[in-house]
């Protein structure tokens, strides 16, 4: 995949659902990497094998920070 693949497949209707039921169910209230609360928290694809049918398990939630 390349990145501008990646790029339209982060704005599709696919990854916004997967990105709202994950932070709907696993309720992360700090980045992965610190353990401190954060304002507002990415995914990161610790993965890319399944991109298209993520798992919980294949990503994290991190910091703008920490994600950059």
């Amino acid at each position: 995949m390349t990145k501008a693949e990646y790029a339209t497949y982060l704005r599709s209707a696919h990854w916004r659902q997967f990105r709202a039921r994950y932070f709907a169910e696993v309720q992360p209230t700090a980045c992965a990497k610190f353990q401190k609360p954060r304002e507002r928290l990415e995914l990161h694809h610790k993965t890319y094998k399944r991109i298209g049918r993520e798992q919980f398990a294949d990503v994290t939630p991190l910091c703008r920070t920490c994600h950059q």
